[in-house]
């Protein structure tokens, strides 16, 4: 895995709050303490990567206060519905099955049942970060800017995070490789302004 911080020559980053993850768990553990025994320590990595990626990419993006607040919230809770999802299916190292595939499409559904999250911005990431920009996602096959715009940012940063690090069926991504393929896929999967502006910020580094 590539440390991903935004450019310290970007003007986005000048004032950029550190995050920390102790910031963030007050928040979370509401939603997580039904489910913390099934959590996994790979699924924990990958939402604190993706949140803290979300909340650097939408402070870049200018956002602020509350609505920054639910971007990393969301982003922490995106795939928490996974714990409902067989680990023989996500660890499956060829390719899934429809059957299988249609289970793990299910956890955005999972997570927004079990979140128990009041803020309507954070559930609209949970359920829908993993629409496409052309309309051919999941769950409900949203088109373009009827997609919200938080679960916009954090399906490119999710993307991004899954790329970038090893997974059962595929060796990981370089950060190169992994942002060469947002770029390809803006206008497609992701929002294009969001993907050339993730390119933008989030530059390769050493």
């Amino acid at each position: 895995m590539y440390p991903l911080t935004t450019s310290t020559n970007h003007p986005s980053a000048k004032s950029l709050p550190q995050w920390r993850s102790r910031d963030l768990s007050p928040l979370a553990f509401p939603f997580l303490s039904n489910v913390q025994h099934r959590l996994s320590s790979d699924l924990i990595s990958h939402l604190m990567r993706v949140s803290q990626m979300a909340y650097e990419f939408g402070w870049a993006l200018g956002l602020r206060g509350p609505k920054l607040a639910s971007l990393r919230l969301g982003a922490f809770l995106h795939d928490i519905g996974k714990v409902f999802v067989p680990l023989k299916i996500l660890e499956k190292p060829g390719p899934l099955t429809a059957p299988e595939q249609r289970k793990v499409q299910q956890h955005v559904l999972y997570g927004c049942l079990i979140s128990g999250v009041e803020d309507e911005r954070v559930q609209e990431v949970i359920a829908y970060h993993h629409e496409y920009w052309n309309g051919q996602g999941y769950p409900r096959g949203l088109q373009g800017p009827t997609i919200p715009y938080l679960a916009r940012i954090v399906a490119v940063a999710d993307a991004f995070d899954a790329m970038t690090n090893e997974r059962p069926y595929r060796p990981c991504f370089t950060h190169a490789q992994a942002l060469q393929r947002i770029e390809q896929c803006a206008g497609t999967q992701f929002d294009p302004y969001l993907a050339d502006y993730f390119v933008n910020v989030f530059q390769a580094r050493a």
